[in-house]
């Protein structure tokens, strides 16, 4: 496993604690849209920060203008 495959599990890992269900890497997974998961803008704040932290490095902010889904927040991380 690479350390990107390792990041995109860590991510995964931490949304499903917020969506309510283990989430595995996939087409569906990466088409989930967070809101209607349940995962509301300040607790996609809190993702953002524990990813931060878990990643050791900052993002921008304004890369995560417009997400909607798990693919989106991938994307804006880097990890995809």
């Amino acid at each position: 496993m690479t350390n990107r495959d390792e990041q995109i599990e860590t991510a995964l890992t931490l949304l499903s604690s917020y969506v309510g269900r283990g989430l595995v890497d996939g087409d569906e997974t990466r088409a989930l849209v967070l809101a209607e998961a349940g995962v509301s803008s300040l607790a996609l704040a809190s993702i953002i920060v524990e990813l931060e932290d878990s990643m050791d490095r900052e993002f921008d902010f304004e890369a995560f203008a417009g997400m909607e889904t798990v693919g989106d927040l991938l994307r804006a991380t880097g990890l995809t």
